[in-house]
């Protein structure tokens, strides 16, 4: 009848992207908010928040950001997180946007306190061709023992969508 989180004065424009774990009977989202759309300087400021739920109805919203935008760097948005716990870590892999989207990566050891580290577990836009201006909202799975991501190319995946495997140690 109704959205089952919906915006207030913390998410005062949309809630967005979420990613849901069940871990034991408790509901983990991270999810993106928008706080402005459009300021002298930034397209939008977009950043990742977190929830839990005992029910996956009635949500509980931390009272902080996952991850702080690099303002500095020209970063204005993350959004589209992607949650995995693997080898004894939450692992996380966002849409960071400065002129083009391009993929961010953290780690945290509780889901709650992440350590951003983009140049690991990096997936590089190609020189050429759909995915070259843009590598995007990706989907990161275990299939086999091996990690793959899904992700779009550019223009929000209007160019295609891939596949890429992990290799060596995470």
């Amino acid at each position: 009848e109704a959205p089952i989180i919906d915006r207030d004065a913390r998410d005062p424009l949309t809630l967005s992207y979420p990613w849901v774990l069940n871990e034991n009977g408790l509901w983990r989202m991270w999810y993106g908010s928008h706080l402005a759309w459009a300021t002298e300087d930034f397209e939008m400021i977009h950043v990742l928040r977190y929830a839990e739920s005992r029910d996956g109805i009635n949500w509980i919203k931390q009272d902080r950001d996952v991850l702080k935008l690099d303002l500095s760097a020209g970063e204005f948005a993350m959004s589209r997180p992607c949650v995995i716990f693997y080898q004894g870590l939450y692992r996380m892999w966002f849409s960071s946007r400065h002129q083009q989207y391009q993929l961010g990566y953290a780690e945290s050891p509780d889901g709650l306190t992440w350590f951003r580290n983009d140049n690991a577990n990096k997936l590089e836009k190609s020189k050429s061709g759909w995915d070259s201006q843009s590598v995007e909202y990706a989907s990161v799975f275990e299939h086999y023992g091996s990690l793959f991501m899904l992700y779009n190319g550019n223009g929000y995946g209007s160019s295609g969508f891939g596949i890429a495997r992990f290799s060596g140690k995470m």
